[in-house]
């Protein structure tokens, strides 16, 4: 679980680093990097409440609708959803302005990818849980004067945001899947 909050939040704040270069986002008072001291700290403690979410949810499902997603798994898959959902996070830094684009664009990348997978019914669970969740926090972040999105559309963030969201329920997925306890 710390494993994958720590490489969850590298990820992640080098993302948000691009989205404060990019000129997608604004930190009330920016600290390194144009971010503020507590977006590190702060997206660790997310990953690790997404991390200990998506277990407790597995394992209620696992007897009925999440037997493959609760189970372990190889490191490659999670390689490809962490890729992936990085190449979105940097996609909507340097595309923030065209909005309708990224949105069409991120629901496609998550579509194709679902459509493809398994245990579409559990994954789709979680990355509308995530699709809502995130961009209800993150607007209460901004609402609080703490970020500002240059572009918004509902609750103080772009509509798009959702979008990253759900591409990044693969990765949370495949990853809890490498991480998982080994049968002994």
């Amino acid at each position: 679980m710390v494993t994958l909050a720590l490489i969850g939040a590298a990820l992640a704040t080098v993302g948000d680093a691009n989205h404060a270069h990019t000129d997608t986002l604004r930190y009330a008072h920016p600290w390194l990097f144009e971010q503020a001291w507590w977006v590190a700290p702060l997206f660790f403690l997310a990953f690790v409440a997404l991390a200990v979410s998506y277990r407790i949810a597995a394992r209620v499902g696992a007897a009925s609708w999440a037997r493959h997603s609760a189970a372990p798994g190889p490191f490659g898959p999670f390689a490809g959803s962490a890729t992936i959902f990085f190449l979105v996070y940097l996609a909507s830094g340097f595309g923030h302005r065209h909005p309708a684009v990224l949105c069409v664009l991120f629901g496609l990348v998550f579509l194709l990818r679902w459509v493809l997978s398994y245990e579409r019914a559990f994954l789709g669970a979680v990355a509308i849980v995530l699709a809502i969740a995130g961009p209800l926090f993150e607007g209460t972040l901004s609402r609080l004067g703490l970020v500002h999105y240059t572009h918004v559309d509902v609750y103080s963030v772009p509509l798009w945001l959702g979008g990253v969201y759900l591409v990044g329920a693969f990765a949370l997925r495949d990853g809890m899947r490498w991480l998982a306890p080994r049968a002994r």
